[in-house]
């Protein structure tokens, strides 16, 4: 994804209570041992759990978050899977990261508009060939499905490598307020890991603010 900037690392503090929504019912209180204490899920089902951490997090936090939940990162292995994770943070907005940003290449500006989704249990091994080579899920089952956003500008056809750092998936929608079902590859750390690239960006970039996590039947 071409999306970065240099601007703030700052941390917005942590929520202290967790909310789990189930199908837009009735609030209840999220279990504390999920070992995230910032988290509130954006959704459930009896597989599937979506969760917000307000201030954004890496895909290993998100990693290491879902197996302290119970459960691992979502692995998606065909359409109807996807369709029914996406359902879970299709409405929920604070699973979601608004991106308005520039960036410079060759002293032409582009401007870079987008929607960060939600971590999912998909990386890429060290050494595969890029951008697409070397996609694994976090669980190690094969699946030939995969659902890259194919964007209408350069920016946004996924996967890219952008600085050759971005090694980890999440749901992604080109647009503002644009969610959709497709994916994106991220670095791990977008605002730490873009800089020390040496990509220069104006706009404020955050981390994805949830993850999705699976439950084994």
């Amino acid at each position: 994804m071409r999306v970065t900037n240099l601007l703030s690392t700052t941390l917005f503090s942590v929520a202290t209570a967790g909310l789990v929504a189930c199908g837009g019912g009735e609030a209840a209180q999220d279990d504390q041992a999920s070992g995230a204490d910032a988290a509130a899920a954006g959704g459930e089902s009896e597989r599937y759990r979506a969760v917000v951490v307000a201030e954004g997090l890496t895909w290993e936090e998100a990693k290491a978050r879902a197996e302290a939940d119970g459960g691992h990162l979502v692995t998606i292995s065909s359409a109807e899977e996807n369709a029914t994770v996406y359902a879970l943070i299709a409405e929920n907005a604070d699973l979601w990261v608004n991106l308005d940003v520039t960036t410079m290449t060759d002293g032409e500006e582009t401007a870079i508009q987008v929607s960060l989704g939600p971590w999912i249990g998909l990386y890429q091994e060290g050494g595969a060939p890029e951008p697409a080579g070397g996609w694994s899920w976090v669980t190690g089952e094969a699946s030939d499905y995969t659902n890259w956003l194919t964007g209408t500008t350069e920016a946004t056809v996924e996967p890219n490598d952008m600085g050759g750092i971005e090694h980890y998936g999440h749901f992604f929608g080109e647009g503002l307020d644009v969610r959709a079902d497709t994916w994106n590859d991220m670095p791990n750390d977008p605002v730490t890991d873009f800089a020390a690239a040496g990509i220069e960006f104006t706009g404020d970039l955050s981390s994805p603010r949830g993850y999705i996590v699976e439950f084994e039947p």
